[in-house]
């Protein structure tokens, strides 16, 4: 009789720990991440609404409750043209106030290339939102993104801010570029800001936030008139971004501020060897108002000259034909803005063609094409819609 209840208290205690010894039921998985829905789009009387409720939107999405984070904000830049604006400037510095005191726990800055690694990043673009009646005026619309270190990306906050509040004149750099910036990155920036959640490729999210920052580091020394350093800064982003405009422009910008005239030359060249790459160049060139003459009240009207002689010369050595298109922006009867921009592109045709071979010339063809290619399109004659008055260059197989 004992032997048989020895055995079975053998047997208990063996199962007992064979109980204690097996491994613990897997945890249950953690439930997904609740994700904001969209917001809808507001309408703002001016920049300061409209940052402190994009900025509210975004704190939302990042969890005031959770642990510390780091927060990079990007500038708020022209989808259009590329460029860095005094009212995309201002939006970029109230979010970040406003989000400081929303987010009392987080760190929030501008952006680093040194950390986007671990760091949320907020993105933003605006541009001219065309009415849609006779009766309603445009709108200037806002749209900011952030993405989370593991490039998971938030809804898009959008919102639109009263034209009359928001001033789209370009910074310093922009006003003394030649070119507009409408390149690969550019695209990208929109892309990138506009991403209305989801996930992103990790490589694609840090090459892209490098460049950003790079680009943005390197306008903020050019304006801040440390040329020496914006070169290294610019030439910097173009090693990494093979290819991008504002960089390869902004290094020849740094270097004609320093008066290394030789070397600004040469650098002016790689930027029409990018453009007849990407197969387009849009300068910034000044008529007279309803004139095919230059202004001549700018500084930047100076640099034409040496702008034109690159052009011809890095274009006659190419086997590629020309076509110098005319743009306007939207203001008078369509028939007087389609002459007055032919008359414009046959005026840059003759100073590019001129001390050419004929072969050259035989290659290039004008148009003007009036407002009917614009890119803003608001008719405001001002910085609004500086970019929808310019030149473009356009390469093409001959006998395409």
């Amino acid at each position: 009789m004992w032997w048989s209840a020895y055995c079975w208290a053998r047997r208990i205690l063996a199962a007992s720990l064979l109980v204690a010894c097996a491994a613990p039921p897997p945890p249950p998985p953690p439930p997904p991440p609740v994700v904001p829905k969209r917001q809808a789009v507001q309408d703002f009387n001016d920049v300061r609404s409209a940052s402190r409720s994009v900025a509210l939107a975004l704190a939302g999405q990042l969890d005031p409750k959770g642990a510390l984070r780091v927060v990079q904000l990007g500038p708020v830049v022209s989808a259009d043209s590329g460029e860095m604006v005094r009212s995309g400037s201002d939006m970029q510095t109230l979010i970040m106030l406003d989000l400081q005191g929303f987010l009392p726990g987080h760190y929030i800055k501008k952006l680093d290339p040194k950390d986007t690694d671990s760091a949320w990043v907020i993105s933003g673009v605006f541009r001219y939102a065309k009415p849609t009646s006779a009766s309603e005026e445009g709108w200037f619309k806002v749209e900011l993104s952030a993405s989370d270190p593991t490039g998971r990306v938030m809804p898009v906050v959008p919102g639109r801010i009263n034209p009359r509040q928001f001033d789209p004149t370009p910074s310093r750099f922009f006003q003394e570029s030649a070119i507009y910036f409408v390149d690969a990155h550019t695209r990208q920036r929109s892309e990138f800001a506009m991403l209305d959640g989801g996930t992103v490729d990790m490589e694609r999210r840090k090459r892209f936030l490098l460049v950003e920052a790079g680009l943005d580091a390197a306008v903020s020394a050019y304006e801040d008139a440390k040329y020496t350093e914006s070169e290294r800064l610019f030439e910097d982003v173009a090693k990494l971004s093979s290819g991008n405009m504002t960089a390869l422009f902004g290094y020849y910008q740094s270097l004609l501020a320093q008066k290394r005239f030789k070397d600004a030359e040469l650098a002016l060249a790689a930027v029409i060897d990018a453009g007849i790459k990407e197969g387009s160049l849009s300068f910034r060139i000044f008529f007279r108002v309803g004139s095919a003459e230059f202004r001549d009240d700018l500084p930047i009207a100076r640099q034409y000259p040496a702008w034109l002689s690159v052009i011809a010369k890095r274009l006659a050595a190419t086997d590629k034909c020309l076509k110098v298109e005319g743009h306007t922006s939207k203001t008078g009867s369509a028939d007087y803005n389609e002459a007055l921009s032919l008359r414009r592109a046959k005026r840059i045709a003759d100073l590019i063609t001129d001390g050419t071979t004929s072969a050259f010339r035989k290659r290039l063809s004008t148009a003007g094409v009036g407002f009917r290619k614009n890119i803003v399109g608001s008719g405001s004659d001002d910085a609004a819609d500086a970019v929808d008055r310019r030149v473009e260059f356009l390469l093409q197989k001959c006998g395409a």
